[in-house]
């Protein structure tokens, strides 16, 4: 609760400095470009995201999650020994010529190449059910690996369910019959270290309910402690080392509260070794560590753990006080031999107390059951303390299971089925076989191990959570004892996982500075400036997908330096895809949440920046032009950028111009109210056409249409998108008559025949918001508009509907139907132009036009030629297929046959250029 509070605080002070900062500079930003300003305001929320993903790794908010994603490392890792694993440690050390006579194999020694006791998948296997892959329990060849492997080095010894059983002895088990003959047996068996996981702070339960029975005075009675000190004394004299449990105490009520508790001091006069047995767990309840050293408040002695202890007996390394080294910047603890320093223990520390070491786990708990087929996990070899205690000298109960299991590695001593082999030669072979009843210990499980004794039972409650805890859809909790045991093997085998920051938590490393740990600020820093760098260049959607690429970069690198194969996540597509466990100390730690936070957080601050100002520009925009121009314009405008600019702007654009024929008359037959209906509808159906082909509705004159196509966002396509819009116009105003028709009496015979006119051209036009400061509106103006205009009024003199410029002709003539209707000089021009009768999208015109246009080519040709007396006989022919309907006042046929007869009258001479100047708008 208290790391939140100080991260809000600090964040609430760090957002608030932020506001003032932008609020003080608003001004300076809006006298830049857009552009500028949305970058400037991109980069400080960038900032902001930076600073606030490295306080929330501050407090140690992202640890929870990343120790999870740990603990997915170690699942997608597999297990390093084990039945299960894909390539398993041997359990035992490999035979070796040892040419030196140093007692441990040196690199060139010739060795003997054992299998690994699993199926792999390149060796050959025995299908029996013809299945075609190996299924378990099926013989196979076990190939060797080509490399000396030295085994593992520990071996667990559990107070399981099963010697509960049969050791017939109250529990706690008496020292002196239990705990002192195991201990004798597994040093005639070979051990080199054994380390009890129990501790034996109060004397022997067993020897002191008799005394308190019996009193002292009791004839050969021992005490269990004596019986037990004579058994560690036994052993120390004959090569094994001893260690036993201790811990770092607390008593709230005591002065000073914290004090080391120790075996008793019977025990003790043995001289045994003494080792802290806690065991630190992470936020989540997890063990992933394991301490070196553990320290008393106000006491410098460094309380060493049992795993060192253990090892440095193992490997024969004699440290001090004085030869210990700690080196805090590389974090490493160095454990010197006091007269060889090239023997030592390097310790890769982890973390920000520099006391503790990350723990590479081998496998789940090696007595629980794997699922498959009743087996186990088997990542140590474990035997319960039944079998140790197990001798020609000890009964088990019931008595019929007592097979004195321990005497086969006790040598000189021959089991009772040795004994039962009545020929000699092979009672001898087998003895040499087994290596019973000889001296020849190295083929004892024991020999040259550590032995870790603790207890199994789970009523005891050690066990602890480790990264193997769910493992095959089971819950697998593993033995205190079994932490021990992996911490020894781990610093045998120099196995560290190396951390690229030296902490999943938060870390004041070597490089710390002030508020920052260097190492993962730069990481964070770094990460963010590259999100906003792939979100300021590109588009939202491209960036978009680099950023989840980038995530998903991430991930897939950190966990593929953990497992030391890029390629790991092929295991989930590929299902003979074989990940082998990497090779001792290749591990690294790369962080994914504070990195990832970092990635997400500055494109989640900048999306949301983005998001809010387009809603506002858009929101701008449809306020300006939502009455003018469809939504989906409003998009593209926004999509490319052309907000409109205050005054006007000169381009190539598309001026559209419709009016209904006749609409005076219409005033005159339908009350007001009507012809407000009937305006409405027509209008509001010839607008929707426009907005749906990108039109610019500039606006409504009474019943006509003034509109333009290019602006204020530029259309490639405006000349056919214009005419395209004639058509369907067209087309809609024939429904309309036939829905007013169909109606009755609802309309008069004026509105069952209304018909419009259109003009189009297009040309250079200036369009923006113009008018005053009080009252704007965004129309256009030009010349090009003029002879619109014109070219909507004068469609009347022909009595066509569409016509338009020869620029849109030029434009549009592969896509529509058209026929020439003049070259005039329209009123108040000087210069004629040629203009065009639109007809119908190619392919859509009448049978009628089909038979028209030939002959209509051919009057014309015939016209401009000034062949008068054909040109009027052809002209005559067109004028059949000319459409009649009510309200036509002409048509382009009857308009030339008189124009013919004019110039046959009054002929225009020779130089006459086609043209003819209209005698009104």
């Amino acid at each position: 609760m208290g790391n939140l509070i100080s991260f809000f605080s600090v964040f609430l002070f760090i957002t608030f400095n932020l506001l003032l900062f932008y609020y003080a500079f608003i001004d300076k930003l809006n006298s830049f470009s857009p552009k500028i300003k949305s970058i400037s305001i991109g980069f400080l929320l960038t900032l902001v995201s930076i600073f606030l993903t490295t306080v929330l790794h501050r407090i140690n908010m992202f640890d929870v999650l990343e120790h999870k994603l740990f603990d997915y490392r170690m699942e997608v890792r597999g297990y390093l020994s084990g039945d299960l694993s894909l390539d398993p440690i041997p359990k035992v050390s490999e035979n070796f010529e040892d040419s030196n006579k140093n007692g441990k194999y040196d690199f060139g020694e010739n060795f003997e190449d054992l299998g690994n006791g699993i199926w792999d998948k390149n060796e050959l296997f025995e299908d029996s059910n013809k299945n075609g892959k190996y299924d378990f329990g099926e013989n196979f060849e076990d190939l060797g690996n080509e490399k000396f492997d030295n085994g593992l080095n520990v071996v667990l010894v559990e107070i399981d369910d099963e010697s509960y059983r049969l050791i017939d002895e109250s529990y706690p088990f008496p020292r002196g019959r239990v705990y002192a003959r195991a201990i004798r047996n597994l040093s005639k068996s070979g051990a080199k270290v054994i380390f009890f996981d129990i501790m034996f702070d109060k004397p022997d339960h067993q020897s002191e309910t008799i005394i308190k029975e019996f009193g002292n005075n009791i004839s050969n009675f021992i005490h269990g402690d004596e019986e037990m000190k004579n058994a560690i004394l036994y052993a120390r004299e004959n090569g094994t080392e001893i260690i036993l449990g201790s811990k770092v105490a607390e008593e709230p009520t005591r002065i000073p509260p914290f004090y080391y508790l120790e075996a008793t001091d019977k025990l003790m006069e043995a001289n045994p070794l003494s080792a802290t047995v806690g065991v630190p767990t992470d936020i989540d309840g997890v063990n992933r560590k394991y301490l070196v050293y553990q320290k008393i408040p106000d006491d410098e002695t460094w309380y060493i753990s049992p795993a060192i202890k253990a090892v440095s007996s193992f490997l024969d390394i004699n440290y001090d006080v004085s030869s210990i080294k700690e080196d805090r910047i590389k974090g490493i603890i160095t454990f010197f031999d006091k007269t060889d320093t090239t023997k030592k223990i390097v310790i890769n520390t982890y973390g920000e107390n520099y006391n503790v070491f990350k723990l590479n786990y081998y496998g789940p708990a090696s007595g629980a059951k794997s699922g498959i087929q009743d087996t186990r996990f088997k990542t140590f070899n474990r035997y319960p303390l039944s079998n140790i205690i197990d001798d020609s000298s000890y009964n088990l109960d019931p008595i019929y299971e007592d097979t004195n299991w321990m005497d086969q590695f006790l040598p000189g001593i021959l089991p009772d089925y040795i004994l039962a082999i009545e020929d000699l030669e092979q009672r001898k072979l087998m003895m040499d076989m087994l290596g019973i009843g000889t001296n020849d210990l190295t083929k004892s499980p024991f020999y040259n191990k550590i032995v870790v004794v603790g207890t199994a039972l789970p009523e005891d409650q050690d066990t602890k959570v480790t990264p193997f805890y769910n493992v095959l859809n089971k819950q697998i909790l593993m033995p205190g004892m079994e932490v021990h045991a992996t911490a020894i093997q781990q610093i045998i085998d120099k196995n560290y996982i190396t951390f690229f920051n030296k902490n999943i938590s938060y870390n004041k490393s070597g490089l710390y500075l002030g508020f920052f740990d260097i190492v993962d600020f730069l990481i964070i820093l770094s990460l963010g400036l590259i999100t906003f760098l792939i979100f300021t260049f590109t588009n939202p959607i491209i960036s978009g997908i680099l950023v989840f690429f980038s995530i998903l970069g991430w991930f897939i690198f950190s966990i593929g330096i953990f497992v030391d194969n890029q390629f790991w996540f092929l295991k989930y597509f590929l299902t003979d895809f074989l990940l082998l466990p990497p090779e001792f100390n290749k591990s690294i730690f790369m962080p994914i949440i504070f990195p990832i936070s970092s990635i997400i957080l500055t494109y989640a601050f900048n999306l949301g920046y983005k998001l809010i100002t387009e809603g506002q520009d858009k929101a701008f925009l449809k306020a300006s032009f939502g009455s003018y121009i469809s939504p989906q314009l409003i998009d593209q405008m926004y999509e490319s950028k052309q907000a409109p600019s205050l005054g006007g702007i000169e381009g190539h654009n598309t001026p559209f111009f419709s009016d209904i024929a006749s609409f005076s008359t219409f005033s005159e037959k339908l009350s007001a109210e009507d012809l407000v209906i009937l305006l409405n509808e027509y209008l509001n159906e010839m607008t929707n056409i426009l907005l749906n082909n990108k039109g610019t509705l500039d606006k409504y004159i009474g019943d006509a249409i003034i509109a333009f196509f290019g602006a204020p966002v530029m259309l490639k396509n405006q000349e056919y998108l214009a005419c395209l819009t004639c058509c369907q116009m067209n087309e809609k105003l024939e429904e309309l008559r036939t829905k007013w028709k169909s109606q009755g009496d609802r309309w008069p015979s004026i509105v069952h025949n209304m018909r419009h006119r259109i003009g189009v051209n297009c040309g250079s036009v200036v369009t923006g918001n113009m008018g005053s400061d009080m009252r704007m509106n965004y129309t256009m103006m030009g010349d090009t508009v003029n002879v619109t205009a014109r070219l909507e009024s004068g469609a009347k003199q022909y009595g066509i509907e569409t016509q338009v410029g020869e620029k849109v002709f030029l434009a549009t003539k592969n896509d529509f139907v058209y026929r020439i209707i003049d070259y005039a000089i329209v009123k108040g021009r000087t210069q004629p132009s040629r203009t065009y009768e639109l007809i119908a999208m190619k392919g859509k015109e009448s049978q009628i036009y089909k038979k028209l246009l030939p002959l209509w080519d051919n009057a014309i040709k015939n016209y401009y030629n000034q062949n008068w007396d054909k040109a009027i006989k052809l002209f005559n022919e067109c004028e059949k297929f000319e459409e009649e309907y009510i309200g036509r006042p002409t048509n382009p046929s009857l308009l030339y046959i008189e124009r013919c007869k004019e110039f046959k009258e009054y002929p225009p001479g020779k130089d006459w250029n086609g043209s003819y100047k209209l005698k009104s708008k």
